[in-house]
């Protein structure tokens, strides 16, 4: 219990980071320049408080202590959502926690950016390879299955891309999905993220683009810990 433990903080703590690192790569900054953690509105350096994921929230009632201007909810959320999937499916063995702890980072550095600047990192995907650990009966895909796969990707991919109903990204994600949860759970998934994103859809404005990958690394979550 005390490992798990552990390891719920410390993707607590991880999540603030990672989430630093895709804030600022998008701003053409690096992780460790500028030096402190900075508000987004005022660009004051934070307290050392401030920083304390979730709790840092919650003592300054989520407004910035300098200029008062909302914090964005997306942080506290995020790292509180991380940690509580860290201790759902952790456990006692360590391995298997930084197996999960990555696949988690890699997820949530995904979705950040895709939220944020609606732009996938190629080199983030790799993440994903701890699939093969967290899946017990994983297996490389059949040479049946991984045509069947990706016939249906592009399949996908002629109906919506001309459309800019999906982007590429989204693409390059399925296709990881896709050879770890092989065609039948890949479609799963692919439906899973659908009803997910429908809400929002659903209300947004025709003209503006939202990002597919938040509901993507959602549905691949619940695909993971429902459908072993």
């Amino acid at each position: 219990m005390l490992i798990l433990l552990v390891f719920t903080v410390l993707a607590t703590c991880t999540t603030s980071f990672i989430n630093l690192c895709a804030y600022r790569l998008g701003q053409g900054q690096s992780p460790h320049s500028p030096a402190r953690s900075y508000c987004e509105h005022c660009h004051r350096a934070l307290s050392w408080w401030q920083l304390i994921p979730i709790c840092g929230y919650l003592l300054q009632a989520g407004r910035c202590r300098f200029c008062r201007q909302p914090i964005n909810p997306y942080w506290p959320l995020s790292e509180a959502s991380c940690g509580l999937l860290m201790f759902c499916c952790g456990g006692a063995d360590v391995f298997h926690n930084v197996l999960v702890l990555i696949f988690l980072m890699a997820l949530l550095f995904i979705t950040t950016t895709d939220l944020l600047y609606q732009v996938l990192y190629p080199l983030s995907l790799i993440g994903l390879i701890t699939l093969a650990g967290l899946l017990p009966d994983w297996h490389w895909s059949s040479p049946s299955s991984l045509l069947i796969g990706g016939g249906f990707l592009v399949f996908i991919g002629l109906l919506t891309l001309p459309r800019h109903g999906m982007g590429s990204g989204d693409l390059m994600y399925l296709t990881v999905v896709f050879i770890f949860f092989g065609w039948y759970k890949g479609v799963i998934l692919l439906l899973v993220a659908c009803l997910l994103a429908l809400p929002c859809f659903a209300f947004s404005r025709a003209t503006v683009r939202l990002p597919f990958l938040p509901a993507l690394c959602l549905a691949t979550v619940l695909v993971l810990i429902f459908c072993p």
